[in-house]
């Protein structure tokens, strides 16, 4: 019996694989997929806004608990939570992130890494560094290891940004829209167990269900490579 194939989401604090692609996760979950997440810090400093005063330790804490929550719901098999501190990826060795990296491609042996598109999402620098680090792995792996895994870069469209208040983007968008409305329930409550994330959720507590459910019911592919190949997102269909 062959093993079911398993998608590997590297990402930078609790709470990114849900407003990323927690949709698509879910997916893939329901289809069988393992999916393992990889989140490089437990966003242990994150602004805490209408809530009381924690302590690094204690939030690092709360945001794990957090973070098992929506992974449950996603269905996300394995989380690997590590230390590295959060809001300061970008003073860690470039050298020391490619080699963990790598440690979990080799575990794993992902069909498919789905991360953040170039700009982060929100331009946040952990997100930044996150991005290139998976775009710099991609292009160190074999011609044989590019050809076994597929690499995908999340983002969203103008349109979503900005009923988000998120940064735009200025150059053209050419983006893959992803069909997740059977899963956005499911989405939109792993988003809502990052109940730390205060002034984050204060993007959508303002918007009825139904316009929430709406918003939410896409996802949003700005780069894939398949077989170690750049494809236009707007041809490509997700594994």
């Amino acid at each position: 019996m062959n093993k079911p194939p398993t998608v590997l989401a590297v990402f930078a604090h609790p709470d990114d694989e849900a407003w990323v692609c927690g949709g698509t996760l879910a997916a893939l979950s329901s289809r069988g997929v393992r999916t393992v997440l990889v989140t490089f810090t437990r966003g242990e400093k994150s602004t805490q806004i209408g809530s009381p005063k924690l302590t690094a330790r204690v939030l690092a804490a709360r945001r794990l608990r957090e973070l098992r929550h929506s992974a449950s719901i996603l269905g996300i098999r394995t989380i690997h939570a590590l230390k590295y501190p959060d809001g300061g990826l970008d003073r860690v060795k470039p050298s020391r992130l490619d080699e963990i990296l790598q440690y979990y491609l080799n575990r794993y042996k992902p069909a498919a890494v789905f991360t953040f598109a170039r700009d982060g999402l929100t331009g946040h620098s952990d997100h930044q560094v996150v991005a290139r680090l998976v775009r710099r792995i991609r292009r160190q792996l074999s011609t044989g290891l590019r050809a076994k895994c597929d690499f995908v870069f999340f983002s969203y469209p103008n349109t979503v940004r900005r009923r988000l208040n998120i940064q735009l983007i200025e150059q053209r968008q050419r983006l893959r829209r992803v069909d997740t409305r059977q899963f956005v329930e499911k989405k939109l409550r792993a988003i809502f167990c990052h109940q730390s994330q205060v002034l984050t959720l204060a993007r959508i507590q303002r918007y009825d269900p139904d316009a929430l459910r709406k918003l939410f019911s896409y996802e949003y592919v700005a780069l894939y490579y398949r077989h170690g190949k750049k494809i236009a997102p707007d041809i490509v269909g997700l594994i």
